[in-house]
């Protein structure tokens, strides 16, 4: 894996203390977290709840694909695509 340079914020200290002070993540690795990329395709009853919770555990850029216009009834399940959601459509 790459190194990661540069340090935490005092934003990124206070919005992730419970991170920074596990023994396995510390510091380091909540820095690596922070500037971490991850790719979600699908963004159905799956993918939406996986994209909610690594974007709540503190991961960096997120990039969510979806090949599938999600219908009106599915929109319950994909509760990141709601109505009023940014959705940029790819061709």
């Amino acid at each position: 894996m790459p190194e990661v340079r540069g340090c935490l914020t005092e934003l990124e200290r206070e919005l992730y203390p419970r991170n920074i002070h596990i023994p396995e993540v510390g510091e380091e690795g909540q820095l690596k977290l922070s500037r971490s990329r991850f790719l979600i395709v699908g963004l159905g009853g799956l993918g939406s709840p996986a994209l909610y919770y690594l974007a709540a555990c503190s991961l960096g850029d997120a990039l969510a694909v979806n090949f599938r216009e999600i219908p009106l009834p599915g929109e319950m399940r994909c509760g990141m695509c709601g109505r009023g959601a940014d959705l940029q459509p790819t061709d």
